[in-house]
């Protein structure tokens, strides 16, 4: 059936005769150690947590743009579920942000090679890594993966510039991540986020493996499908009064937070106030009186599991006369695709970038209308209840709201209410503005004409 043996590190391995699927943790991965990690949120919402790895041989550098030797920019996703372009275009625009240049040739065509090459969402524990190597070449992995690849350093410095950039968009997550020493409740979280061997399975069937038994070895590209992710804004609850409305970061998509860590220990990015990668059990808030909408309990997502990586190269772009090769494998059709809508090749041809900004955009909207509506209960006040609850709606693509859901509950009764009555009273007569088809390709399905958008509330007393 099989065969034991030692591997290089003195575990025991079992070899099965039949086995074909190469594990995806590489030998890298033990070079390599985690020089900095940071909570990344979008809209308020956490969305994953930003990791640098470096060569454990080479010496700590000032700053993490001048290491040298094999770096790894690791995306631990730690939302319930966010689409790999809402992603992307994140990636894209902090980078873009950072260093007042829109991506270059190599860089979009990398990008749309990694978009290319998965075909459904990411969840929480999913981890995609970007990694320089060589010096020269750019790689992309998914849980071990390889998607794609480039001969440009070039295309890793960009983006691991939307990371530490002076002038990027996030000074909280830029320093976290550059702090020196990792924050214990992240890298807690980041431990309890993995994939799970199913969804290691599910990824491997997205790639060819080679005959070498490094997972890293080719990837196949499968057409990509409208992934359905999730991106919202957590506001922090000011004074008695009520709630101040967040401002929407640039860079957004995606969705809830899976397991947990300290509301302290996580702070927001661009601005917004501090929220905690939280897995709270979704529990059952009976729905404030007054509104014809009902409130029910919606489980989050079952969301696989991650794992680690290391970290980039010399921040300065090199100047290119053409555009490097990105390397693909064979593009492998999809048994039984179903043909698309006109405007889903609308959004489908919509770039990366403009993807974010409109989904953030409108998301953003849509949140700001609940915090207008909020009312910090006196009570609360009094008790000194602070706390983080995420609400699901349920929209149809003509704006009706159908449904008001309490996904992941704040632990404090008064405040889940005070939260349902404020979007009840929000969208009492549907959406005041028109829905915007990234939406429904975000959070829904064409198919349906219903979508179900996460919007995050964070009640803080200040």
């Amino acid at each position: 059936m099989g065969r034991f043996l030692i591997d290089r590190w003195g575990n025991l391995v079992l070899f099965a005769a039949l086995l074909v699927m190469p594990a995806p943790v590489s030998a890298l991965d033990a070079d390599l150690y985690l020089a900095g990690l940071g909570l990344h949120q979008e809209t308020g919402r956490n969305i994953y947590l930003g990791g640098i790895y470096l060569e454990r041989e080479a010496p700590r550098p000032a700053s993490l743009t001048e290491a040298s030797g094999t770096r790894v920019m690791e995306y631990r996703v730690v939302a319930r579920r966010t689409s790999i372009r809402s992603l992307l275009g994140g990636m894209l625009l902090q980078s873009e942000v950072a260093t007042g240049q829109p991506p270059d040739q190599a860089t979009t065509d990398f990008a749309d090679a990694i978009l290319s090459a998965v075909n459904t969402s990411l969840y929480a524990g999913d981890s995609l890594k970007i990694e320089l190597s060589g010096g020269d070449t750019t790689i992309a992995r998914l849980n071990g993966y390889e998607l794609a690849r480039v001969d440009d350093a070039g295309v890793a410095d960009y983006l691991l510039m939307g990371w530490v950039g002076e002038s990027g968009p996030s000074t909280v997550f830029r320093d976290k991540l550059t702090a020196g020493q990792v924050d214990p409740s992240l890298l807690s979280t980041l431990e309890a986020n993995t994939y799970s061997p199913d969804r290691e399975a599910e990824v491997a069937r997205w790639v060819r493996a080679e005959d070498e038994p490094a997972p890293a070895a080719a990837a196949a590209v499968v057409p990509a499908a409208a992934d359905a992710g999730a991106q919202t804004a957590a506001v922090a609850g000011a004074a008695p009064a009520g709630t101040t409305p967040p401002t929407a970061h640039e860079a957004s998509r995606d969705a809830a937070p899976a397991d947990a860590a300290p509301a302290d220990a996580a702070p927001a990015d661009a601005g917004l106030p501090a929220a905690s990668v939280a897995a709270a059990p979704a529990v059952a808030r009976p729905a404030a009186t007054g509104g014809a909408l009902t409130t029910t309990a919606v489980p989050p997502p079952a969301a696989p599991p991650p794992t680690t990586s290391a970290l980039p190269a010399a921040m300065t772009p090199a100047p290119q006369v053409a555009p490097p090769q990105v390397q693909l494998a064979a593009l492998v059709p999809v048994p039984g695709m179903l043909p698309t809508t006109s405007l889903e090749d609308e959004i489908r041809a919509l770039g990366v970038q403009e993807y974010s900004r409109r989904l953030s955009d409108f998301h953003g909207s849509l949140i700001r209308l609940v915090y207008g509506e909020i009312r910090y209960p006196k009570r609360a006040v009094r008790r000194s209840l602070e706390g983080r609850l995420e609400l699901d709606l349920t929209i149809t693509a003509s704006g009706e709201v159908v449904a008001i859901a309490i996904a992941q509950d704040s632990g404090h009764r008064l405040l889940d209410e005070a939260a349902v009555e404020a979007a009840q009273t929000a969208f009492r007569d549907g959406l005041p503005i028109a829905v915007d088809p990234v939406a429904i390709a975000e959070f829904g399905d064409f198919a349906s004409g219903r979508f179900t958008i996460p919007l995050p509330v964070n009640f803080r007393l200040q």
